[in-house]
């Protein structure tokens, strides 16, 4: 997630990266903080393919964020900077080749190709007190087409 205030002239920004993988079999949940150059980040193995589809998920409360990967909680950080907290940000799915955050790196890919697929998104407010994020939509909820 990038905010909204990052292409207004802002400096000081925030970067979330609910869901930023490596690889089929690990994956970062990130906040970033581009003003201090300061970032709360966590290297997650689930065990389990990333191939497949998944829940990845993100809690954001006033000071703290959530990262959730199948409804269970893999990293919190504390946002110890109210301009980031304050910010408005908008969601960003996609798929870039690159190693070492590198775009366009190659070095030592074998894959002849990158895909990210997505089979549903879903944002909601909290309007009480809730310290876990919704369940995923059942099978018969979510349209395939």
């Amino acid at each position: 997630m990038i905010p909204v205030e990052a292409h207004n002239g802002v400096t000081h920004t925030g970067e979330w990266d609910i869901m930023e993988a490596q690889g089929q079999n690990n994956y970062f949940a990130t906040q970033h903080n581009w003003g201090t150059k300061t970032f709360c980040s966590k290297q997650y193995t689930p065990g389990v393919s990333l191939s497949n589809f998944h829940t990845y998920g993100m809690l954001w409360t006033a000071g703290t964020i959530k990262f959730y990967f199948d409804n269970t909680l893999v990293n919190t950080c504390t946002l110890n900077d109210s301009t980031i907290d304050s910010q408005n940000y908008y969601i960003i799915l996609g798929s870039q080749e690159g190693v070492n955050w590198s775009y366009g790196n190659l070095t030592g890919v074998s894959d002849n190709q990158i895909a990210a697929n997505f089979d549903w998104v879903h944002v909601w407010q909290s309007g009480g007190s809730s310290t876990q994020p919704p369940a995923a939509p059942s099978p018969e909820f979510v349209h395939r087409s």
